[in-house]
């Protein structure tokens, strides 16, 4: 069986469909399942660390962590080496030394940590030029996780056997926008065909380590930080969501040194903004969303209520997604 969080416990579907491998279809309601804690939640550090010793004893594999030179799939990696569990960092390296600046910090994490990293070579132009189109249309989906599903499948192009992690999982929860106290998030089905990449393709992997088990998530969503800028709607001045991710990252791990990404795959996927708007109109279903209050969504995790209903379902799409940035 294919395992991309804890027992599966983290799936969607087309009411009536299979999980995780039907296209997008805005005639038919999405849903989306969540598992439930099966102990009280830990600090959002030592879930990630025991998200670290479930997978390894999950998969009877070996384990690689895609590594951009970022801060999240550094905490992956900083997860891994405080649980002592042994992975191999994977670096995509794109042609024209279009990544060079993010990925250096990969090297140099790598060298300190004594880490023989594999480095995985990708034509990132000709992804836009001659697949994107492809790509996108073959999943009913325009977005900057279809360039991540190729990327998947060039490691596994090189590694068949291995299980590929990546470091997303809470940035599939975005700030609500459409209830007025903002205290909510919603997931959208654009940043699902990864999923659907690897359960057709047959390989294995957790894109989203950050999900892998209910109680990560549920420490995410309970954590200090993020608590205030629910309570307060913005917090130090900023309202985004990443923000306070940060925060979080860097107050778990304060060896972390923030930086920020110039080649992360939302940066790269407007290059062809023509083609993007093409595919975006064509694939309007890629922006189904479900909503969910945050306090709701945390008291399901925790088990304090046993069903889980969105409060909202949406097809949205903005003016930031079609103008030139």
């Amino acid at each position: 069986m294919q395992l991309f969080t804890r027992r599966n416990h983290w799936k969607y579907r087309w009411a009536g469909k299979d999980f995780l491998t039907s296209a997008p279809d805005q005639s038919i309601p999405l849903e989306i399942f969540f598992g439930q804690c099966e102990r009280p939640i830990r600090s959002f550090r030592e879930e990630c660390v025991n998200a670290a010793l479930e997978l390894r004893n999950d998969i009877d594999r070996d384990l690689y962590v895609a590594y951009s030179g970022g801060c999240d799939s550094e905490i992956v990696c900083l997860s891994f080496i405080e649980a002592g569990t042994r992975f191999k960092p994977v670096i995509f390296r794109f042609n024209y030394g279009l990544n060079d600046h993010d990925i250096q910090w990969a090297f140099d994490f790598c060298k300190v940590h004594n880490l023989h990293p594999i480095i995985v070579e990708v034509d990132i132009m000709d992804f836009f030029v001659s697949k994107n189109r492809d790509w996108s249309n073959s999943y009913s989906i325009a977005s900057s996780n279809v360039l991540m599903s190729w990327l998947y499948s060039e490691f596994y192009r090189l590694h068949p056997e291995g299980y590929l992690i990546g470091g997303d999982g809470y940035n599939r929860f975005y700030p609500s926008r459409s209830i007025s106290d903002r205290m909510g998030y919603f997931i959208e089905v654009g940043h699902l065909p990864i999923f659907m990449y690897l359960t057709k393709s047959g390989f294995l992997g957790c894109p989203d380590f950050f999900m892998y088990t209910p109680e990560l998530i549920a420490a995410f969503l309970a954590d200090d930080e993020l608590l205030r800028w629910v309570n307060w709607g913005t917090y130090h001045g900023y309202s985004s969501l990443d923000w306070h991710k940060n925060l979080i990252l860097c107050k778990s791990w304060p060896e972390l040194k923030p930086r920020r990404k110039q080649t992360g795959t939302e940066n790269l996927q407007p290059i062809n903004l023509s083609q993007r708007r093409e595919l975006l109109l064509k694939n309007l279903s890629s922006f189904q969303e479900l909503e969910w209050k945050h306090e709701d969504l945390l008291d399901y995790l925790v088990g304090n209520q046993n069903e889980l209903r969105p409060i909202g379902r949406y097809i949205e799409v903005t003016d930031w997604d079609f103008n030139d940035r």
